[in-house]
């Protein structure tokens, strides 16, 4: 869909900035050395989205505490564990992080550069799989789709689909399309997922004997629960999942809390190329890891799209304690030079 194209394409144009940006400061580096380094940039900056802005908002402080899923405040961080498997949990990619679908609009507003045009919505059954919807002749048309993804709020998770994604999904035209959280429910079967009692025991909460100790759902979900399962251990985690009441400053229930914070620790931990880590597995400089620091989701739409000001975060609407800045503040280009080396690794420069 459109924003997720727009996702797409903001790292895509930060990526070709920052090798124009690293040719000019280090010109004697080759075409691969330039890909390599970016690559290892732009990872980094999507990481530091991801733990620093993201999974606040998405688990809450309790959660990020006791995963250690912060970021480290300078100096690099000790906490590489050659022993953790950093794949992808399947629970997590079949069902916990499949949250966010109960989440969507089913339009995407499109607003002009300095907030002030309503340029119309573009229905997300339109654009499925149809990026002509949001293209013209010469260029994508996602700047103004991107400014409305930080000015629309989106839905609560729940077990409620919107019409886009219950009744239309892949839709031909004017016709019905697929249920996509019927398709979720059954992809966790199909997949050997255990049901949402077990995962409620293996995080340690409560195994549930009736519909009726389910304390993380509210009374009256627990009791359409009960008229479509027959026992308490046949719920879905996907179902389950959905239904349970928000962790504090969280997103989600803590079913789902726990799985995508026990995720995130083990990408974090487990993986030898996140870029904050220290001693054998140090990808960046002391300095280098103090730009990247700067770094933030409002930096990188600042930098890549036309948009004039910005909220502080952009993951929360404008407010009184996060109000629209112009980019001319906001916005902080890494300072590239802290990769210039101090000599060059060319054979016609040796000697």
């Amino acid at each position: 869909n459109a924003g997720l194209v727009g996702m797409h394409t903001l790292f895509l144009r930060e990526h070709n900035r920052v090798a124009r940006e690293l040719k000019k400061v280090n010109p004697e580096w080759s075409s691969d050395t330039i890909f390599e380094e970016t690559r290892l940039i732009i990872n980094a900056m999507h990481q530091l989205i991801t733990y620093k802005e993201y999974l606040p908002i998405l688990l809450g402080p309790k959660f990020v505490d006791r995963y250690d899923l912060g970021i480290t405040p300078d100096g690099y961080y000790y906490g590489y564990d050659a022993t953790i498997d950093a794949t992808i949990s399947n629970v997590f990619t079949t069902a916990a992080f499949r949250f966010g679908h109960s989440m969507i609009n089913d339009e995407f507003s499109r607003l002009s550069a300095d907030w002030k045009t309503f340029e119309g919505t573009l229905p997300l059954r339109n654009s499925q799989f149809n990026p002509g919807s949001y293209m013209n002749d010469t260029a994508n048309l996602l700047n103004p789709i991107l400014r409305g993804l930080m000015e629309d709020p989106s839905f609560t998770m729940e077990t409620t689909f919107p019409d886009s994604m219950r009744n239309f999904l892949f839709a031909n035209g004017d016709k019905f399309g697929k249920d996509l959280l019927a398709i979720n429910i059954q992809r966790g079967r199909e997949h050997g997922l255990g049901t949402y009692n077990d995962y409620r025991t293996f995080f340690g909460m409560q195994r549930a004997r009736d519909f009726s100790e389910l304390k993380e759902i509210p009374a009256e979900m627990r009791e359409r629960l009960r008229s479509v399962y027959a026992h308490v251990d046949d719920i879905d985690i996907y179902v389950g999942g959905l239904a349970e009441t928000h962790v504090e400053g969280g997103l989600v229930g803590p079913t789902f809390a726990h799985i995508m914070a026990l995720q995130f620790r083990e990408l974090k931990a487990g993986d030898r190329f996140y870029f904050e880590h220290g001693a054998c597995e140090t990808i960046f400089t002391p300095l280098q890891l103090d730009e990247l620091r700067k770094f933030s989701l409002s930096h990188l739409i600042c930098s890549c799209t036309d948009t004039e000001s910005i909220q502080r975060n952009p993951f929360f609407p404008v407010s009184e304690t996060n109000p629209r800045i112009s980019c001319g503040d906001a916005e902080v280009k890494l300072d590239l030079s802290a990769w210039k080396e101090a000599f060059a690794h060319t054979k016609t420069h040796e000697g």
